[in-house]
Parts: C-alpha cells; sequence; structure tokens
C-alpha cells in the first residue's frame, strides 16, 4: 500500500498538484482564492472601530454621556458624574482603550467633562474638562 501512495504522490507531483491532507478543514485562505467565491451573507463581520468603542462606552458605568468624533481634535469626550477631582487618569485609560477600539491613538485627545454642567457650557467642553490629555504622550492639555 506505501508503494501505491508514493506512486501516486509522484504522478500528482509531474502533474504540479500535491496530495492534500484528509482532514476534511478548509482553509479561508484557500475558500477566498477561488475566483468568484463569494462568502454567505450570515458569517458576521468584525465591528468598526467606532462601533467598538461605543459599546464599550455603553457599558462603562461611569459614563452618563459620550461623543466620538474621530475626525475632530478632541476625539472622545465623554461625561461623568463628578466629585469635584480631576480625572487625567480616566482619560488616560481611555487613550489606552482607543487603540485597543483600533484607533490610531497617536493623533487622539480625550476630554472627561462633568455631566452635570455639560447644559450650562453651550458647547464649550473646555471650561467643564476634568482632564484632557494628548494620547501620543498623555500631555495633559489642560
Amino acid at each position: 500500500m506505501r508503494h501505491v501512495f508514493l506512486i501516486a504522490t509522484a504522478a500528482l507531483a509531474s502533474c504540479g498538484e500535491a496530495p492534500q491532507p484528509a482532514n476534511n478543514s478548509a482553509s479561508s485562505a484557500i475558500i477566498s482564492d477561488v475566483p468568484g467565491y463569494q462568502p454567505p451573507a450570515n458569517i458576521a463581520v468584525a465591528p468598526s472601530p467606532i462601533e467598538r468603542a461605543r459599546a464599550a462606552l455603553k457599558r462603562d458605568p461611569k459614563v452618563l454621556d459620550f461623543l466620538l468624533e474621530p475626525t475632530n481634535a478632541v476625539m472622545l469626550q465623554v461625561a461623568i458624574k463628578s466629585n469635584g477631582s480631576r480625572e487625567y487618569g480616566l482619560a488616560e485609560t481611555y487613550c489606552m482603550d482607543l487603540k485597543d477600539w483600533g484607533f490610531n491613538k497617536d493623533e487622539a485627545v480625550v476630554r472627561i467633562v462633568d455631566a452635570a454642567r455639560v447644559q450650562a457650557s453651550n458647547g464649550d467642553f473646555r471650561s467643564i474638562s476634568l482632564g484632557t490629555v494628548q494620547c501620543r504622550d498623555t500631555t495633559r492639555l489642560d
């Protein structure tokens, strides 16, 4: 039997084909190389960085509200219930999270704001900041 396998292997090798292992598993790289192959519509696509960030922020009990705008100078503004203390550590934590979620954290700025003062600020979040951090080097900006 061994001689038959060797002869079959040699015959296939001369045709440019090698025997495939009989493990009944297909690699996605092999399947995707098939011309015209389209994956089934029910295969889940990995969530985008924005979707991952929003889901994580909504699960965080400290977060009352947030504004995530990747194109703004301050990419992430997080409103929390304040006890009056500065929140640079929390801003630095969100800088690390941004990278985990798939954002380029080197260009990101994160600001933590006092949720109770958001309405009174008329959109001037800088005035109600509890801590703003440049994620590249964790420089405190206020």
